[in-house]
């Protein structure tokens, strides 16, 4: 069984699509906890005004008649009261034992005794909200409202089912705006590394001459430069190996064709085998064990193993020497080595490889 192994853009494309996700549902539970909060402290403030203004009243009309009897089970001039203290213009009817207008909460009217006047028959909460009824500075009753824990009214719970489906579907978009934007975003930002893989797979496959395009400044940019030069230095480096293998055939090629030349004319008697010949022969044979020598030098020195011995050399007796061992080579094809040098040049290096260096060269 194959398991989906997404690569590095699907990689990238669920990494800033979770973040979007986070962001989104943390905003939307961090809105949800403050909506909440703020609106049922607002209610509460609301109803702490309406405790207030509602003491007020009926502390005016204690004091008019002198006692609680007018307003003993008398809940509809409580709620006349509130009519004339409310400017609000919900038309939401109160359920049953729910005062009207902006009131969220069931209250009380207690007497100084502690006897409910008016209110429901739920008991009165030890923990609701009280305002005392104060007449020449005594307080003759209280008005007490239940704690606003929850919402209570029909508006307000139709209110806040609304803002939170709102909410919901203001996540759901932003969700699909984000997947509609991560996706292209994530291919336009891996699209260097792409380019930089398929280079780099067709270097591997031994291309030397592919090439990325290096569109951008940036870091990405620097580095498809950097390819590109490394794939130029491989491409130079498999061409000067492809000449020099062909200098070395061609000059291997060459001793060899008068080593058989030479021994074909002794085989068929047109020269005599003489010390002269045979040193002529040496001579060719010395020429090809130069030339594989070489070739084990160059093998070394790309492993990294040619050693060097580096000490003040008199360059121009290595010059000298190198020069008169091939003067009489050159003779042979009309050509004379003439030298213009000083007194004296000394240099920093090691003897052998300057004799061997110059010698390839002549």
């Amino acid at each position: 069984m194959k398991f989906w192994r997404p690569g590095i853009t699907g990689k990238l494309f669920l990494a800033i699509f979770a973040t979007c996700m986070v962001l989104l549902i943390t905003m939307h539970w961090a809105v949800r906890v403050s909506f909440e909060r703020g609106f049922i402290d607002y209610i509460k403030h609301g109803n702490e005004q309406r405790l207030q203004g509602l003491s007020d009243a009926l502390a005016e009309q204690y004091a008019l008649h002198g006692n609680w009897r007018f307003l003993r089970n008398n809940d509809r001039f409580v709620f006349q009261i509130l009519r004339s203290l409310e400017h609000d213009t919900d038309s939401d009817r109160p359920g049953p034992g729910m005062p009207p207008h902006g009131w969220r909460t069931q209250f009380w009217v207690i007497d100084q005794e502690m006897r409910v006047l008016v209110g429901p028959r739920a008991p009165v909460p030890p923990d609701g909200t009280k305002r005392a009824i104060t007449v020449n500075g005594a307080a003759v009753g209280w008005v007490i409202a239940s704690p606003v824990e929850r919402l209570t009214r029909n508006t307000d719970i139709n209110f806040d089912r609304q803002q939170r489906q709102t909410s919901w579907l203001i996540v759901a978009l932003s969700t699909l705006l984000a997947a509609l934007a991560t996706f292209p975003l994530a291919r336009g930002l891996l699209a260097p590394v792409k380019r930089l893989v398929d280079g780099t797979h067709q270097l591997a496959a031994g291309n030397f001459s592919t090439r990325v395009d290096t569109r951008s400044q940036d870091e990405l940019g620097k580095l498809a430069q950097d390819f590109n030069q490394l794939a130029s230095t491989l491409e130079k480096n498999q061409q000067m190996r492809r000449d020099f293998m062909a200098d070395i055939s061609h000059e291997l090629r060459t001793p060899l064709a008068v080593l058989r030349g030479e021994l074909e004319a002794i085989q068929d008697g047109v020269r005599k085998f003489t010390p002269e010949s045979v040193a002529s022969l040496q001579a060719e044979v010395g020429t090809l064990t130069k030339l594989v020598e070489d070739l084990h030098q160059l093998s070394m020195s790309d492993e990294g193993a040619l050693a060097y011995q580096k000490a003040p050399v008199d360059v121009i007796n290595i010059l000298e020497v190198a020069s008169g061992a091939f003067r009489e080579r050159f003779a042979s094809r009309d050509l004379r080595i003439e030298l213009s040098l000083p007194e004296n040049a000394v240099v920093f290096g090691d003897r052998d490889r300057l004799m061997q260096l110059f010698n390839n060269l002549l």
